[in-house]
C-alpha cells in the first residue's frame, strides 16, 4: 500500500526532470517567503545537482524568484577554498549562485579550507544553529 504523502513523477528525459525540479524550487521558495519572510535551502555538491543550477540560473526561471529572501546552505563540502574545482561551493557558485541576485550575506559556506575541518564543521553549525528558523513544533 502507498502512503498517500509521496508521489511518483515519470518524465520523458533528464531535461524535463530538471525544468520539474526547477519549477518545484521556485514553488517551494514562494511558499516559504510567503509563510516566513525567507527559503531556506540546502545545496547538494558534486556534478549532478549543476544542470539544475543552471536551470535555476536561467532567464526562464532565474526571475520567478525573489532571490533577496534565499538563504543558501551547504549539504556538504570538501575541506578545499572556496576557489578549489573540487569545492561544492565553486560548483554551485559558477552553475547558480553568480548569475542570480542572492545577497553575499545570505550564502552560507564553511570554511573548509581552514586547517582544523572540525572546527570550521562547529563554526558552520553555529552559523546555522544562529541563523536557521526554528521548526514548527
Amino acid at each position: 500500500m502507498l502512503n498517500n504523502k509521496y508521489r511518483v513523477h515519470i518524465y520523458d528525459d533528464v531535461t524535463d526532470v530538471v525544468r520539474a525540479a526547477a519549477q518545484e524550487w521556485m514553488a517551494l521558495a514562494a511558499q516559504a517567503i510567503a509563510a516566513r519572510g525567507a527559503f531556506h535551502v540546502a545545496l547538494s555538491g558534486g556534478t549532478t545537482p549543476r544542470a539544475l543550477y543552471q536551470c535555476l540560473a536561467s532567464a526562464e526561471f532565474s526571475g520567478a524568484c525573489d532571490w533577496r529572501h534565499v538563504h543558501i546552505w551547504f549539504g556538504d563540502e570538501r575541506t578545499v577554498p572556496p576557489q578549489h574545482p573540487d569545492s561544492n561551493y565553486h560548483m554551485a557558485h559558477e552553475a547558480l549562485l553568480r548569475h542570480v541576485p542572492v545577497p553575499l550575506t545570505h550564502i552560507h559556506r564553511m570554511q573548509g579550507e581552514q586547517g582544523d575541518a572540525h572546527q570550521a564543521a562547529r563554526a558552520y553549525q553555529a552559523q546555522m544553529a544562529a541563523h536557521m528558523p526554528l521548526a514548527d513544533t
